[in-house]
């Protein structure tokens, strides 16, 4: 009896053991292919360049409740809260769409002007912030030392 008990307890604890907890790779995947089907189940009218955001957001909308519990397990519960998680989660299921859904395909080929128009808006944004901390001198440059410090002399106009 003692051993049809310690064989019953070893199989419930290999099963509980051996059943998989959703791994964030997989998650994506199933997310993309229900977004996908979303897609290709709405259409895209109505989408352009200042409503695109918000129109795919609604597409993952559906994909996002269903796996809710998921979601919160390997994001935290506070992932619908926190915007640098979400747009990680968008990116990851963006991409899993354009390498498998045609109708992603097809949006993105139909939009890429929009897209990469909102892209350059963006790393404009970037790159003036980075060079506002920039300085720089107006002036002649009188000579150049090459050493193991190398350095310039410049003669500015204000002297």
């Amino acid at each position: 009896m003692v051993k049809i008990i310690t064989l019953i307890s070893f199989i419930v604890g290999a099963s509980v053991c051996s059943a998989q907890k959703m791994t964030e790779d997989s998650l994506v995947n199933m997310m993309a292919v229900e977004a996908c089907i979303e897609m290709e189940n709405k259409g895209l009218e109505g989408i352009n360049k200042d409503n695109m955001e918000m129109k795919l957001g609604m597409l993952f909308l559906h994909s996002f409740q269903k796996h809710q519990s998921d979601l919160e397990e390997l994001y935290g519960e506070n992932y619908l809260t926190d915007r640098v998680k979400l747009r990680k989660i968008g990116e990851k299921i963006g991409f899993k769409m354009g390498l498998s859904c045609k109708a992603f395909q097809s949006f993105i080929v139909n939009n890429s002007e929009s897209i990469l128009e909102e892209r350059s808006k963006k790393n404009d944004r970037a790159s003036n912030k980075k060079t506002e901390d920039v300085k720089s001198i107006n002036g002649k440059l009188i000579s150049y030392t090459k050493a193991e410090f190398s350095y310039f002399t410049i003669k500015t106009n204000d002297n």
